[in-house]
C-alpha cells in the first residue's frame, strides 16, 4: 500500500474527529459508530477498503459493512448525512488535492515516455538504409 497516501487518511480522520468534537475510541456507543462510518465512507472514495479500515481502525468486513448500509445511513440515522458531509468535505479538500496531483503526475510520466519513443522512431525513420 502507499505509505504516503496512509498517511494522509490518517490525517484525515484526525481532522474529521477534532472538527466534529469527538474523541475517537474504539466504543460501540452511536456517536462513535456514526462518526466511524461517515469518515470510513468518505476515504473509501480515495483508497481501498484495506486502507480505510486501517485508518479508521477497524478490520476491511467491518467497511464492507458500512459500504452496504451507507444509501439507507444517509436518509434514515438521524445526523449521519450531516457527518458524512462534514467527512466528504474533509476528505475532498485533502485528498481530491492529492488525487490530482498524483494524475498530473501520471500524465507528466506518459508524456515524457511518448516523447522518447517519438523520438527512437524518428531515429530509426532517419538511418540510412542498408543495401
Amino acid at each position: 500500500m502507499d505509505r504516503h497516501r496512509d498517511e494522509i487518511m490518517t490525517h484525515c480522520v484526525e481532522m474529521f474527529y477534532t472538527t466534529i468534537g469527538l474523541v475517537p475510541n474504539k466504543r460501540r456507543t452511536q456517536d462513535q459508530v456514526k462518526a466511524r462510518a461517515s469518515i470510513a465512507m468518505a476515504l473509501l472514495d480515495y483508497g481501498i477498503q484495506g486502507q480505510v479500515a486501517q485508518a479508521v481502525g477497524k478490520d476491511r468486513s467491518t467497511i464492507a459493512h458500512m459500504k452496504r448500509n451507507h444509501k439507507d445511513w444517509l436518509l434514515y440515522w438521524e445526523g449521519y448525512k450531516n457527518m458524512y458531509e462534514i467527512a466528504f468535505r474533509i476528505t475532498r479538500k485533502i485528498l481530491g488535492k492529492q488525487s490530482a496531483s498524483e494524475q498530473l503526475n501520471n500524465i507528466n510520466d506518459r508524456i515524457k515516455f511518448l516523447q522518447e519513443e517519438k523520438k527512437s522512431l524518428e531515429n530509426q525513420l532517419n538511418e540510412p538504409i542498408a543495401i
